[in-house]
This record gives structure tokens, C-alpha cells and sequence, in this order.
């Protein structure tokens, strides 16, 4: 007969089977607080990171601002600076423009001015004869009066003196009342046609004093002339 043992083969298994069981159930079960920890671990650092990573982003913030505000004020200081520079610069310029401005105007007004010394010479002599002619119409015995007043004034120290006077007013100065102390004696009175009717000559044996419109239109013109120069 054949017998065939089975048992002890399928025991064995089973024992096997039983032990790796144990094996195996032998390793305690983490606890779902273990394997939970890890990762509400990650979350806090990962969220005090982030905290931190903010908190750096607005200290740079705040740093870029400042610097910003900084280079903003240097820059418009700068600019003010240079602003200020160049206004002066153009003021000067202005000024160096205007002086030359007024130089050039000087010099042409100088020979306007020039180019018409003589027209107007002229035209002051013309005048000046035109008024002293009407002027001694008017009243040529009064002018010849005050002239002869005031040069018999200076030679009352002359022996001999002679009035030399247009034939017309002669006359007038005969006796020679009123006009000036000296004796009548010493005072001699001739007609002289070429006078104006204005005119005086005064001559002593020392001087020849010329009152007339031609001495003083001459001493007019030396004016105008002396006012020229």
C-alpha cells in the first residue's frame, strides 16, 4: 500500500503561514497622529517661510522707495543747479548782447549827430541873425543904450573916447544924458553908415571894442562850435 502524508506538509504551511502572519502583524500600526505630524509640519514651515519671503519683499519695497525718493531729490537738485546755471548763462549773454547793442546805437548816433553839426550850425546862425536883426529894429536906440552903459563903465580911466553910431540914432546920444558919467568933453560922436542901426564901435587910444550884430553873430557861431567839440 502506498501511503502519502499530507498532514504535516499542510501543518507546516499553515505554521508558516501563521508565523510570517505574525511576523508581520507583529510591527505595531503607526498611530494616525504619526502620520499625519510630517505634513502639518511641511505646512508651518512652509507658511513661516512664506511669511518671512513677504516680509523681505516689502523691506525691499520700502528700501527702493527710499532710494527712489533719494536719487529723485539729488536729480532735482542737480537739475535746479544746472537750471540755474544756464539762466545765469543766458542773463550774461543778454547782457554782453545789449551792451554791444548800445555801443553799435552810441557810435551811429555820434555820426548822425556828427554828419548834422554843421547843418545845424547853420541853421542856429540863421536864427540867431533873424532874431537879433528884429530884435534891434524893435529897439535898437534901447540896445545901443545898455551897450554903451556898460563899456563906458570900463574906460572911465580914458582920456579921449570915440562913439562910433548908424547915422539914425546919432541924435539920440548928442549929449549923452543918461548913458554914462564921463565928461561930455572926452566923448566924441561920429555917423558911421556902415552900422546897423543896433551897432556901437567904441575906440580909446588903447582899445577898439566892437558892439555890434556881426561880433556877436561871430561869438554865437565860436559857441555852437565850442559846443561841437
Amino acid at each position: 500500500m502506498n501511503f502519502r502524508i499530507k498532514v504535516s506538509r499542510k501543518v507546516v504551511g499553515v505554521q508558516l503561514d501563521e508565523q510570517r502572519s505574525r511576523k508581520v502583524s507583529s510591527a505595531p500600526e503607526p498611530s494616525y497622529v504619526e502620520k499625519v505630524e510630517p505634513n502639518e509640519k511641511n505646512k508651518k514651515e512652509k507658511v513661516r517661510d512664506y511669511s518671512m519671503l513677504l516680509a523681505r519683499i516689502k523691506e525691499l519695497e520700502d528700501q527702493l522707495v527710499e532710494a527712489g525718493e533719494m536719487y529723485f531729490k539729488a536729480g532735482y537738485e542737480e537739475g535746479v543747479k544746472v537750471g540755474r546755471y544756464e539762466v545765469r548763462k543766458e542773463i550774461e549773454s543778454l547782457r554782453e548782447q545789449l551792451q554791444k547793442n548800445i555801443a553799435s546805437l552810441k557810435e551811429q548816433f555820434d555820426k548822425i549827430i556828427g554828419s548834422l553839426e554843421e547843418p545845424l550850425a547853420a541853421f542856429a546862425m540863421k536864427v540867431a541873425e533873424k532874431v537879433i536883426h528884429q530884435e534891434v529894429g524893435e529897439r535898437g536906440k534901447e540896445i545901443v543904450r545898455k551897450k554903451l552903459e556898460i563899456l563906458l563903465k570900463k574906460l572911465t580911466d580914458q582920456a579921449k573916447i570915440l562913439i562910433r553910431l548908424n547915422p539914425d540914432i546919432v541924435r539920440n546920444f548928442e549929449d549923452m544924458k543918461g548913458v554914462s558919467a564921463i565928461p561930455i568933453q572926452k566923448i566924441s560922436i561920429i555917423e558911421d553908415e556902415n552900422l546897423a542901426p543896433g551897432d556901437c564901435v567904441v575906440e580909446t587910444d588903447r582899445y577898439i571894442i566892437e558892439g555890434t550884430i556881426k561880433r556877436e553873430l561871430e561869438n554865437i557861431e565860436a559857441e555852437l562850435s565850442k559846443g561841437g567839440k
